[in-house]
């Protein structure tokens, strides 16, 4: 009964949302945000949809600048609501798990909402972050794939979706420290969230499809969405890494021509094989006070 009350107080709020950004569309048209355009929509969660959310936050963000909120503390307020949604999923409370899960999602965006109404972000803050968005999504999978334990099958959907976000992540994160593109897919962290979360308020009003698995609920909502994670997230993460790769050879291989056009100043090198050219001598920086020999 708690969990499907939880259930339902999302189900109200996200209602609620969508009836006021329709009401908005109607009188003024799409609020549009820097944010969102930037990050685009996909085929599996519209643009439209994540705008009509974005757009209701905009209080909730100046509330807290007023209170004195800082980003930082949103950030650990997320990663604590993301541990607590996992271990509330690992004991089969999916409206719980789900609630918190989603308070954890709303604290991610808030986070960012605030550092930049407030111009306090930095780079710590992004390391922060960005740990705390790979500690909560871990904990969210990860419980469901304590819950399935019973069920290899089960256990191992849970398993390869938990890979899909972290080769994901990864992709992006090797795109930028080589400095290329990043590359956009499907299944990014936003659009991971949307359906845990989606999966797991539904199952709360599924206790009753076991399938025969379990000695308790199965909540095949929340298993469909850990197997629709599995299968288009890791099938997107290989099509960005190869998409990593592509700039990254074109990268280099700019970078050869420019160097090929460019004219060299080497010293000649002797034709006789046994004379020695003296190599230039390197004068290492120093690191840290000590002088590399």
């Amino acid at each position: 009964m708690l969990d499907r009350s939880f259930a339902w107080a999302i189900l109200v709020w996200a209602a609620t949302v969508l009836t006021l950004f329709s009401f908005r569309l109607l009188t003024k048209g799409r609020a549009r945000f820097d944010r969102i355009d930037k990050i685009g929509g996909s085929v599996l969660l519209s643009q439209r949809v994540m705008e009509a959310f974005y757009w209701t936050f905009g209080p909730i963000v100046r509330l807290c600048v007023a209170l004195g909120i800082t980003a930082n503390m949103i950030t650990w307020g997320s990663l604590v609501s993301g541990i607590a949604a996992g271990f509330a999923l690992a004991l089969g409370h999916f409206g719980i798990g789900g609630f918190l899960g989603l308070m954890g999602m709303l604290l991610d965006t808030f986070d960012g909402m605030v550092a930049r109404a407030t111009q306090k972000s930095s780079d710590s803050g992004e390391v922060l972050d960005a740990a705390a968005d790979r500690y909560t999504e871990f904990f969210f999978i990860g419980g469901l794939a304590f819950y399935y334990r019973q069920d290899a099958w089960f256990c191992a959907t849970a398993m390869f979706a938990l890979l899909a976000a972290l080769m994901i992540s990864y992709s992006s994160a090797k795109a930028e420290a080589m400095h290329v593109p990043t590359p956009r897919g499907t299944m990014r962290r936003h659009e991971r969230g949307t359906y845990l979360v989606a999966g797991a308020v539904i199952s709360a009003f599924t206790d009753g499809w076991e399938l025969g698995r379990f000695d308790h609920p199965v909540g095949v909502p929340m298993l469909t969405g850990l197997a629709l994670i599995a299968l288009v997230g890791n099938a997107s993460a290989v099509r960005r890494f190869m998409a990593v790769a592509r700039s990254v050879r074109a990268k280099e291989l700019a970078a050869r021509a420019a160097g090929a056009a460019a004219p060299t100043s080497q010293p000649p090198v002797s034709e006789d094989e046994d004379d020695e050219v003296e190599a230039p001598v390197l004068h290492a920086a120093s690191v840290d006070g000590v002088h590399a020999p």
